[in-house]
């Protein structure tokens, strides 16, 4: 079940846009949703774990607000384990979406419109939960895979103002979840990024990772909140 809240200043995103905004013209600060993944020890086809929201505009932000414009996607992963996976680990690219959810390249953007021209700074961070689930052979029970993480290769960011400064923390970015927030974009003191703010992600290039450990089969997930707040990037 998606849920939504809507403040005006800090803005928390989560992967997927699926929203009911409860107060108009506010800028959208928070929604959740989830990165799916299903492991199987059979030798037929993975079942994808079900399509999620679909991507798009969220509730747009005033002109002279700071806020996100657009959400991500939900990602999905299907793997097929065995023995080799408790000793070396995981490693599996994103589901491709297909029919209205297929999307090559997945996007959040961010647009500030606020009046000053100098001194506002904002930053996106993202903290993810623990990918944890049930197991098909016990589904009373709950297992977590510690150390996993989204590894997001190749992130860009384009932008629309005519002296453009946020920037990438880094090409190549990792989103950990163990609950630690880390910053992927943003403004550095003394700089500024009005209007739209486009961080770009290629799908197929996206993967999740995991660490050697015991893995069972079952529908596991971790829920990835990005957090867009007026401040500097360090």
């Amino acid at each position: 079940m998606k849920k939504s809240t809507l403040f005006s200043a800090v803005a928390l995103l989560s992967l997927g846009v699926t929203l009911s905004a409860s107060v108009a013209n506010a800028a959208v600060t928070s929604t959740d949703s989830q990165v799916n993944a299903k492991f199987t020890t059979n030798n037929g086809p993975v079942v994808p774990p079900g399509p999620g929201p679909g991507p798009g505009p969220i509730n747009p932000p005033l002109a002279n607000e700071l806020g996100f414009y657009r959400g991500l996607n939900d990602f999905d992963f299907e793997a097929q384990i065995d023995a080799s996976h408790d000793r070396n680990g995981l490693k599996v690219k994103a589901t491709p979406k297909t029919g209205a959810l297929a999307e090559a390249d997945r996007y959040l953007i961010v647009y500030d419109g606020r009046l000053s021209a100098t001194g506002e700074n904002w930053k996106v961070s993202a903290q993810a939960t623990q990918l944890s689930g049930n197991t098909t052979a016990t589904p009373s029970t709950t297992k977590s895979y510690v150390g996993a993480q989204l590894n997001l290769p190749a992130a860009t960011i384009a932008l629309d103002d005519t002296a453009p400064n946020a920037k990438v923390t880094d090409k190549n970015q990792t989103i950990k979840m163990d609950g630690v927030a880390a910053d992927l974009i943003g403004v550095e003191a003394g700089n500024v990024a009005k209007l739209f703010s486009t961080y770009q992600i290629k799908e197929a290039d996206v993967e999740l990772e995991v660490p050697a450990q015991s893995f069972e089969e079952g529908t596991y997930s971790s829920t990835i909140t990005f957090t867009l707040s007026p401040s500097v990037l360090p």
